[in-house]
């Protein structure tokens, strides 16, 4: 049958408006995809993975993933995505196997590959949009209704990411759209195309079952509607039963089938699938998230009912607004005519007195579609889907924007029809060309408008809300934000400096969204969220504002980077979304070494001469967190291997942090410079913390830190000048160019077993070439030897034949005193001896001890 011209001209303009549709859906969709992550891709991208390796394996029961249920479709699209890319590479000559062609490792550089074909599918599924709304009212609320949802910046965010939000929404709409196609036209193939697309929608999401409920419901209504006009008529109603029970079998079952169709694990663990189904219905139902969520300023366990009603006039456009407020004037309209002047301006006999195997005649449709039932029937079931959809969601516990996606794509299709509705009342008695020249105006402001709003925020469009509503100002302190946008900016400044492959970089969000963009090495988020303190030792931090208003970070760590001004700030629609600090840098790692109540060490700096000797100067610079109000004093140690205290010197708070010493949970830097003292000989020494608090100045609380991870080493020779004192005296050149200076123990009394300190101070006045021996004795008045230690210099590990003229050598020994040594008085007494000969060489007193009864 050869076409009219009038028929071959309508072909080709809905072939025109079709390619325009898809133009328009495709362009935001498809440029710019591998931006940022959002949330749960990557874990998305992983299931479609073990998916597809799952099907090559023919293993079905690996096709479940057992972290989830649903995301069917998105999981078959990625397979299907990357079995062109293979045939692709196969084309171009390649030999690589199916297999080796999977992402495993999911480079973000692969990212805009798998973002591409969810693109162009929920493209697809906006133009299928176009076709159903275009038969279910006509061709102008169609192509108005398909560019507001294709240009809807929250339903453009979500079709370029790898999730499954997308074609979830779109399937179930499309899935009303077709049924209600089925009740218009009374054709078989809409419903069980319905069904089809129900089963499309489960698989995507097991919130899908909403369908499962939400149709029948409405086939009930209509099919009520119809038996009252029947019954009116004095017709029997039978036959519209028995379509009633055929139409519910025959939608069932081709939802049930696609659904067995796509998901190959129920072919070999129904049961399985069935279960966990249950689990999640029950989470998202019943229980929620375990973390808290912001909303309205305050942190919320549990989202109230009201977070929808919120979210979603934000979350949609002006445009949309408007068009939604027109309808609902045509339906106060429509129903004064109905109810009150009872004269209704439809005819509703036109459709309810025909068989129901009879096709409506082409003829009697009518271009003003508000006169007409099926339209009435079609825009009340949308409004009805609407409000069943957002008050079972809102009575859920599980929570998050996204959710209502559903909505707000339907808001679309219902603000199409109340634009075109308007626009037509208007210019119903002007001539056509003004009409034709009224409809491509409104085209070209949902047009210009909506895309005005996307290109603002291209690529960022989860950052979208309602400019009407206060924009995007003032939702930072009302609804929850981030979703990754941001940190791309972020982790590209971080590439651009130099040498930024050994860049640490604390990322204060989902790690995997920094890991890969940046080229150096990403911290976790818990870094700083944990009390191990192993974010003082990066370069960078980055605060992301999600983490923020859930106060997921520790509130003095903020306070702390929020003292310097931050380095680079990532705007999103002119709102930051992340911060960039200068992380301290620490060298040194203190173990979160903590007292409880009192502080934590997190890191230091020891700033020193390269060749470190006695006499020089290191400067300490610590990071701590305050634990606690005590008034304290932190206080720094230098020791050898056997625990000898050589210097102690308190660490002063840095201008500005000395309320914060004071303050609890609040991170502090303290400074000192330690002077090493004369006498210190070559080898290995170490670091050591501690607090001595206000009001117990005579107790120091030790911070246990590994002995190996504090150490440094004196390398050079002591120097050769200087003078040596000691705080008792003796001046007594012991061997030919060795002078005994005296020693510093200040302690005259002690107890039986106690452990005490000698320090001896010796002085070169040339150099040694002879090896002596120290012996010490502790003598009693009758001259018997109660004690004595032998040993050489500095723990036995210096000769006195490497020290050199000059030198000075501070020679601690560690003694421990019998147990059961007699109470008196006791001599020190010191003697030399040539190793080589065993010759004493001097022998002399170093002072008096009395023992005392120990303390009971």
């Amino acid at each position: 049958m050869i076409a009219s011209p009038q028929e071959r001209y309508s072909i080709k303009v809905k072939i025109c408006f079709s390619l325009i549709v898809l133009f328009i859906a495709l362009l935001p969709r498809v440029v710019q995809l591998n931006q940022y992550l959002g949330p749960d891709e990557m874990a998305q991208w992983g299931r479609s993975n073990r998916f597809l390796l799952a099907l090559l394996n023919f293993d079905w029961a690996g096709t479940h993933m057992n972290d989830d249920t649903g995301n069917l479709t998105l999981m078959w699209l990625e397979s299907g995505g990357v079995t062109v890319r293979y045939l692709w590479q196969q084309l171009q000559g390649q030999n690589s196997s199916l297999r080796e062609t999977i992402p495993l490792n999911r480079p973000i550089e692969k990212l805009a590959d798998a973002r591409l074909i969810l693109a162009v599918v929920n493209s697809l599924l906006i133009l299928l949009t176009f076709w159903g709304v275009t038969h279910l009212f006509n061709g102008s609320v169609g192509f108005i209704a398909a560019l507001l949802i294709a240009l809807d910046p929250f339903f453009l965010s979500e079709s370029r990411m790898l999730r499954s939000e997308a074609l979830y929404t779109a399937f179930m709409g499309l899935t009303v759209i077709v049924f209600l196609l089925y009740i218009k036209q009374r054709h078989w193939m809409f419903l069980g195309l319905s069904g089809m697309l129900a089963g499309l929608a489960i698989s995507s999401k097991i919130s899908g079952l909403f369908l499962l409920a939400f149709i029948p419901l409405s086939l009930t209504i209509h099919s009520l509607i119809q038996i009252g006009y029947q019954l009116k008529a004095r017709q029997n109603g039978r036959s519209i039963i028995k379509q009633w029970l055929v139409a519910h079998g025959v939608w069932g079952v081709c939802c049930a089938l696609t659904m067995f169709l796509l998901w190959p694990a129920l072919w070999v663990r129904a049961w399985n699938i069935l279960q966990s189904t249950l689990r999640i219905v029950e989470y998202s139902g019943l229980e929620g998230k375990k973390d808290e969520q912001f909303f309205m300023g305050g942190l919320w366990d549990n989202l109230p009912t009201t977070y929808y009603l919120a979210v979603i006039p934000f979350r949609t456009t002006p445009l949309v607004m408007i068009g939604v407020l027109l309808l609902l004037v045509g339906l106060l309209i429509w129903a004064y005519h109905s109810f009150y002047k009872n004269r209704p301006p439809i005819d509703v006999q036109m459709n309810l007195d025909r068989p129901l195997s009879e096709k409506p005649n082409p003829q009697e449709k009518s271009n003003n579609f508000l006169t007409n039932y099926n339209d009435i029937f079609s825009i009340l079931t949308l409004i009805a889907y609407i409000g069943l959809y957002t008050l079972l969601f809102s009575l859920a516990a599980n929570k998050t924007d996204r959710y209502i996606l559903v909505t707000l794509w339907t808001l679309d299709i219902l603000a199409g029809i109340g634009l075109v509705w308007s626009i037509n009342w208007i210019v119903r008695y002007w001539h056509k060309s003004i009409q034709q020249a009224t409809f491509a105006t409104i085209t070209g402001v949902v047009i210009l408008w909506q895309g005005y709003l996307v290109a603002q925020i291209h690529p960022y469009y989860t950052a979208y809300y309602n400019p009407w509503l206060g924009g995007h100002e003032n939702v930072a302190e009302m609804f929850q934000l981030g979703y990754g946008a941001g940190v791309k900016q972020i982790m590209t400044y971080l590439n651009q400096k130099p040498n930024s492959t050994k860049i640490r970089v604390v990322c204060g969000t989902n790690e995997p969204r920094c890991a890969q963009i940046f080229h150096g090495d990403t911290w976790q988020r818990r870094t700083l969220n944990s009390v191990n303190g192993r974010w003082v030792l990066a370069d960078y931090i980055m605060i992301y504002i999600t983490q923020k208003q859930r106060e997921l970070y520790p509130p003095g760590i903020v306070e702390y980077l929020e003292r310097q001004p931050a380095e680079q700030v990532a705007l999103v629609n002119g709102l930051p979304y992340a911060w960039l600090y200068q992380a301290p840098q620490a060298d040194n790692y203190g173990h979160a070494a903590d007292l409880t109540g009192v502080g934590t060490i997190l890191g230091y700096n020891m700033t020193m001469p390269e060749e470190l000797q006695a006499n020089d100067e290191v400067t300490l610079h610590v990071w701590w967190q305050n634990r606690g109000t005590q008034e304290k004093t932190l206080v720094a140690q230098v020791i050898d291997l056997a625990g000898y205290v050589w210097v102690e010197l308190p660490l002063m708070p840095y201008s500005g942090f000395e309320m914060a010493q004071q303050q609890d949970h609040q991170i502090v830097e303290s400074t000192g410079k330690i002077t090493l003292p004369l006498g210190m000989s070559t080898g290995e020494y170490f670091l050591r913390f501690a607090f001595r608090l206000a009001e117990e100045p005579d107790m120091l609380l030790w911070f246990e830190i590994p002995l190996e991870e504090t150490n440094f080493m004196i390398e050079a020779a002591p120097p050769e000048t200087g003078v040596a004192t000691a705080q008792n005296s003796i001046n007594v050149e012991v061997a030919e160019g060795l002078t005994l200076i005296g020693h510093d123990l200040t302690q005259t009394t002690a107890q039986s077993g106690q452990e005490i300190w000698l320090p001896l101070i010796w002085q070169t006045t040339a150099t040694i070439d002879r090896d002596y021996v120290i012996l010490i004795r502790l003598v009693g008045t009758d001259n018997t030897e109660a004690a004595f230690w032998l040993g050489r210099p500095v723990q036995s590990s210096q000769s006195t034949n490497s020290w050199q003229a000059g030198q000075i050598i501070k020679d601690p020994w560690h003694l421990t005193l019998p147990a059961e040594i007699e109470l008196g008085s006791y001599e020190w007494e010191l003697a030399l001896f040539d190793a080589d000969t065993k010759e004493e060489l001097n022998r002399l007193s170093l002072g008096t001890l009395e023992l005392l009864e120990a303390d009971q």
